[in-house]
This record gives C-alpha cells, sequence and structure tokens, in this order.
C-alpha cells in the first residue's frame, strides 16, 4: 500500500503542476477512499477544474497518459474523471454518481 500512496501523491502532484489554479479539487473515491480495495484494484479519481469543457477536452489526454503511465510502469491504474466544478455542484443531489464520490469520497487537493 506505501507504493500505491506515493504513486497516488506523485500523480497528484503532476495534475497540480499541471491544472495550476484552474484545479479546484481532486477527489480520491472508490474501493480506496472506502478502504475495501483489492491488490489489482484500481485507483478512482474525480478532477474538478473550473475550465470549460472545451478547455478540458484539450487537456483531457495529457491526464489520461499521465495515468496510463503509471500502468505501464507500475502495474497500477488509474482512472480519472474530468469535470467542470460548477457542472459538477450544480448536478450534485440529482446525479447518483456524484452523489457517490460526494459520500464516500476523500478530498486530496482543494
Amino acid at each position: 500500500m506505501e507504493e500505491k500512496r506515493n504513486i497516488l501523491k506523485n500523480f497528484v502532484d503532476k495534475m497540480e503542476k499541471l491544472f495550476g489554479k484552474s484545479l479546484k479539487k481532486l477527489i480520491l473515491y472508490g474501493s480506496y477512499a472506502r478502504g475495501d480495495y483489492k491488490e489489482n484494484s484500481d485507483i478512482d479519481i474525480m478532477i474538478l477544474t473550473s475550465m470549460s469543457d472545451d478547455e478540458i477536452r484539450d487537456i483531457e489526454n495529457q491526464v489520461y497518459d499521465i495515468a496510463y503511465d503509471y500502468q505501464l510502469s507500475d502495474n497500477v491504474m488509474i482512472s480519472v474523471n474530468i469535470k467542470n466544478a460548477d457542472h459538477y455542484n450544480y448536478w450534485l443531489g440529482a446525479l447518483p454518481y456524484y452523489d457517490n464520490v460526494e459520500k464516500e469520497g476523500v478530498v486530496l487537493v482543494g
């Protein structure tokens, strides 16, 4: 688990650099947030940003490439979802997926 903590910290650092001030929140959710992960569980991350949908589309491949690098080098799958923070907050309470992220999530940035 210590190795995965280091990988997660490294990933978070890279996201903070990539998104800069537009990063509003980075949330760990899923099995790692709940503590019921297995050896082959993926690490689920929700990134909330002030970027527009077009700006998110422009940057998301960089994020996915960084996440994929961990799969290749460390055999750790990081599943990332990037959303505009205002969109997320607007639909919170209406979309069960967002409610689940909010309920079980651990805020790592923001």
